[in-house]
């Protein structure tokens, strides 16, 4: 079986196939993120927030803002690309409505949350 430079059975492969499999799994929670912003439930959207942004933006702050702000209620957003920054990080690109954007999205406590931008 082929080594990596520290003796680790496939080492460069599996190291690959992992990213690549990160960044399928960020993109996938990216869409559902977008399903849910689409279909108005803003609130379950919120509960797929990183802890920090949870801690900066309170639930009840997110629905009223959004209520405000008239986001694109069911307009089909789709992710685009994704993009690894790093290891726990991947920007993935979306679009929908005539508009388009980007999501970042960071992997915390076993799976991808949102990393939200301040944006209305």
């Amino acid at each position: 079986m082929p080594q990596d430079g520290t003796g680790s059975p496939g080492g460069a492969g599996q190291a690959v196939r992992a990213g690549a499999t990160a960044t399928q799994a960020a993109r996938s929670a990216a869409q559902t993120h977008l399903g849910l912003l689409s279909g108005g439930d803003w609130a379950t959207a919120w509960d797929g927030w990183s802890g920090d942004a949870q801690r900066h933006v309170p639930r009840d702050t997110l629905v009223r803002t959004h209520r405000i702000c008239r986001p694109l209620l069911a307009v089909p957003l789709e992710t685009v690309r994704a993009v690894p920054l790093d290891r726990r990080t991947v920007e993935v690109g979306w679009r929908g409505g005539g508009t388009s954007g980007t999501l970042r999205m960071v992997s915390e406590g076993g799976g991808w949350r949102v990393a939200p931008t301040a944006r209305c």
